[in-house]
């Protein structure tokens, strides 16, 4: 669920857009094919900068566009969010928030991006696996 984004047009636009992106509902499971994902990435190779740059997809982007400084944006053990509540890193929010940061960075908007999700969320995904193991 992308939350804080509108409909209009945003390419070539000069005002800063706030987006939070939360995961809210997770129900994938572990399978051959995840735990061999799992495998792979623990063999596999990035350059450095994949670990702390938010825009290593995009890094030709304008130096005035670079606003985020991390890559979730979103503090290693959480923070608190006054409309949403206690929000903590999502599993899939380096990947979704570089990628988001791209396709900004094509349009030419700066955006502030944090991707996340609540710890209900990890609760809720472990009542999923528990009741359909393998």
């Amino acid at each position: 669920v992308i939350k804080g984004i509108s409909n209009t047009t945003l390419e070539g636009s000069s005002v800063p857009v706030r987006l939070d992106e939360w995961l809210e509902t997770y129900n994938g499971g572990f399978s051959a094919g995840v735990l061999r994902t799992f495998q792979t990435m623990k063999n596999a190779s990035f350059p450095a900068q994949w670990a702390t740059d938010p825009y290593v997809l995009a890094p030709h982007v304008k130096p005035a566009l670079r606003v985020d400084k991390s890559l979730t944006g979103i503090p290693r053990f959480g923070t608190w969010d006054s409309k949403e509540g206690a929000v903590v890193p999502n599993i899939f929010g380096p990947y979704d928030a570089r990628v988001l940061r791209c396709t900004f960075a094509l349009l030419g908007q700066e955006v502030h991006l944090r991707a996340g999700a609540p710890p209900s969320m990890y609760a809720r995904w472990s009542a999923f696996l528990a009741a359909h193991p393998g």
